[in-house]
């Protein structure tokens, strides 16, 4: 399979962060040449740092890798059919919400859950 077309928003969010190749590098734990690599789609990216670059950036690693134009890294709709069945009298009005909006307030539930562990 062909990478380049797959690594093109490494780039895309590291310059969104401000950062240097070498500077990911080192969150990641590899070189600034890799890293190079790996954005011009000379280099697979492993699954591991796949996972990191997700975790770096907030984003899925669907869209890391391109697959889709969506930077969540949760299930919006399940999440919210889910929430809307345990807490309907209270969620009901959220299926009113932009989809932007619901991201949001799915994503505060999920910081929110993270924090009470």
């Amino acid at each position: 399979m062909d990478n380049k077309d797959k690594t093109n928003n490494i780039k895309i969010l590291r310059d969104e962060y401000g950062i240097t190749q070498k500077n990911l590098g080192e969150v990641v734990g590899m070189s600034q040449q890799a890293i190079g690599k790996m954005e011009t789609g000379k280099r697979r990216i492993p699954d591991d740092i796949l996972r990191k670059l997700s975790d770096y950036f907030h984003v899925s690693t669907d869209f890391i890798l391109n697959r889709t134009t969506s930077r969540s890294t949760i299930d919006v709709n399940n999440e919210i059919k889910k929430l809307i069945y345990e807490n309907y009298s209270t969620l009901s009005e959220m299926q009113n919400f932009t989809l932007d909006e619901q991201r949001f307030i799915i994503q505060m539930i999920v910081n929110l859950k993270k924090l009470r562990k």
